[in-house]
């Protein structure tokens, strides 16, 4: 008669137990997110690797129609020539956006987006492509589409996984370091001029991942701040007046100006329901006046206040509040703002001017913000008497806890 042995109870659980710090372990080495980041960015490599070769093949045969020069030609689809509804960043002086209509940018006669006939090289290599690649995700937010420049063509995308960053875009030999770059200058693509100057431009992308929401204030006029994101357009009211910012280079983006009583409204949303979920509020403010709230929101109030001393205190529901030890900014110039919701461990968020991070002096567990009112910039929500002196440009929400090198990316990306 044989014996038969089955698990006791005791074995079972030991291997239930030793199958759930694998499956942890697993998880923490297998990061999703970076894993379908390296997916789309092997994809990108492959795509502009295939349009490189199929350049390559129609200069070897003679032709000659490769665009325009000091122009850009982006895969994303515009009803305008110049892609001016998109909201790209400023390229040099001398240089100009092309974009064609989303009825012809994948074809492939020369009316797509790269302005290359290669159905005139198909007949002598076979098919190359029977539509022109264009960016996996291909929208503006963070840089994630295409471009070429003609010339010593050149290629480009904005690569997303750490991986892929420091294994190819460090170091293909282009103008920078957040996108991969391949062409006909080979290797040696920092050393055109030409390259070099709009490619820069390209990578002053600001972070896109967990972006919901982003008052530009571009307008320049009216009352209206259109969320470039979402349908959530705020409303300017109050002491107003639209003024500009000088950025480092000289250039000139429009702000909403404010004077005491002056306010953004952009209502009421379910995503401003932050509750205990990490998030990240990001923007540039100018202001001279102490005793503000350029953040606040009601009922139950919470807000952002620079108090009279030279303590900023971070948005605060009730009691506890989280202090932070950092000189107030009320100089008059513009600082970019940049405040980091977390809640685990006790002190982990984090406030950041000029790319610069403060962590708090708060001991306590934050509460949660559960205000249900209307999400105000500029100025205290229910008593418009706190607002700044000064201007608001550029505010973005988060809907997760932005890292200090994305903090940095936006920062420089704008400054």
């Amino acid at each position: 008669m044989k014996s038969q042995s089955a698990f006791t109870l005791v074995e079972l659980l030991i291997v239930i137990g030793i199958v759930a710090v694998l499956s942890s372990v697993v998880i923490l080495v297998i990061n999703p997110t970076q894993v379908n980041k390296q997916s789309r960015d092997s994809q990108r490599m492959a795509e502009l690797g295939t349009i490189n070769s199929a350049i390559a093949y129609y200069v070897s045969l003679g032709y000659t129609q490769t665009g325009t020069t000091n122009t850009v030609y982006t895969s994303l689809p515009s009803a305008q020539a110049d892609c001016s509804d998109l909201g790209l960043p400023a390229l040099p002086a001398g240089w100009d956006y092309a974009c064609v209509t989303s009825a012809n940018y994948r074809k492939i006669d020369g009316t797509g987006w790269i302005p290359v006939d290669f159905t005139q090289a198909q007949s002598a290599a076979g098919a190359l492509f029977t539509s022109l690649p264009i960016d996996p995700v291909n929208t503006v937010a963070g840089g994630l589409y295409y471009t070429y420049v003609k010339g010593s063509w050149a290629l480009s995308a904005a690569l997303e996984s750490t991986k892929y960053l420091a294994d190819n875009a460090v170091n293909d030999g282009g103008a920078t370091t957040t996108r991969y770059e391949i062409g006909g200058g080979g290797d040696d693509l920092a050393t055109n001029q030409a390259w070099t100057a709009a490619v820069e431009a390209e990578a002053a992308t600001v972070v896109a991942d967990g972006l919901i929401h982003w008052w530009k204030t571009d307008e320049g006029t009216g009352s209206s701040c259109d969320d470039f994101i979402d349908s959530n357009d705020g409303t300017i009211g109050g002491t107003y007046a639209w003024t500009t910012r000088t950025k480092e280079d000289s250039s000139t983006v429009p702000a909403v100006g404010m004077t005491n009583n002056g306010y953004i409204n952009v209502g009421t949303n379910a995503d401003f329901l932050f509750g205990s979920n990490e998030f990240t509020i990001d923007w540039w403010m100018e202001n001279s006046r102490s005793g503000i709230y350029p953040i606040s929101k009601n009922t139950t109030p919470w807000q952002f206040y620079v108090d009279n001393s030279p303590l900023l205190l971070a948005p605060i529901q009730a009691e506890p509040q989280e202090p932070y030890s950092v000189s107030e900014p009320t100089d008059g110039t513009w600082h970019h703002f940049v405040y980091v919701r977390q809640y685990d461990p006790v002190g982990a968020s984090r406030l950041y001017i000029d790319g610069v991070s403060h962590t708090t002096t708060g001991t306590a567990d934050p509460h949660a913000l559960t205000a249900t009112g209307e999400l105000v910039f500029g100025n205290l929500s229910w008593n418009l008497a706190y607002g700044i002196s000064g201007a608001m440009q550029s505010i973005k929400i988060y809907n997760r806890a932005l890292t200090s090198d994305e903090v940095l990316q936006n920062y420089n990306a704008e400054k």
